[in-house]
């Protein structure tokens, strides 16, 4: 068996052996704390970080060897450890990224959670919405700017269609208050 922590060498790494089938086998570079290469039956290896922190065991992949280099791993888990010790997990931060709502989403609730039954414009501001912020249905809330409605309405109001924009407003501007 080799050795279980080494400075992380291409030469090192290709002379590692194999762990028995269905086994894995773990080695930690000398250069970076809490930089490790997960060697599979198969294999496979794999640059990871591997810490505790608060009290729980935490693993975050890298990327693969030989298609991440040994100091682009080094970099990506210095980068990763830092992040760590300031209270910041990447893994979790998409997460909640991915979790976080979008504007059909935000609008879907608001047209259920209050629109419909209350306000006699509801199909109205349905129409309008899809007409001028439907490509936008996809956009997360956070990447939305006070600019980007303000571009978009601008936008209808060059073209004389003064009435159409201030609808345009009155319908985001609703959903956005609702939504705080």
């Amino acid at each position: 068996m080799a050795r279980r922590k080494f400075n992380f060498t291409i030469r090192e790494i290709d002379q590692l052996d194999l762990p028995d089938t269905g086994k894995r086998e773990v080695y930690y570079d000398t250069k970076v704390p809490h930089l490790a290469l997960r060697v599979s039956d198969k294999g496979t290896k794999t640059f990871m970080i591997y810490r505790w922190v608060d009290g729980r065991a935490l693993k975050r992949t890298l990327g693969r060897f030989p298609r991440i280099s040994i100091e682009q791993a080094r970099k990506l888990a210095e980068q990763t450890n830092f992040q760590l010790t300031q209270g910041i997990d990447p893994l979790e931060e998409k997460r909640e990224a991915r979790e976080e709502l979008t504007l059909a989403e935000l609008f879907e609730h608001y047209m259920n959670g209050y629109a419909r039954g209350r306000c006699t414009t509801a199909d109205d501001m349905e129409k309008n919405f899809e007409r001028y912020f439907g490509h936008w249905n996809r956009r997360k809330l956070s990447s939305i700017s006070k600019m980007d409605v303000q571009r978009q309405i601008n936008k209808l109001a060059e073209n004389n269609h003064f009435h159409r924009a201030n609808r345009a407003h009155d319908t985001i501007r609703a959903v956005f208050e609702w939504g705080i």
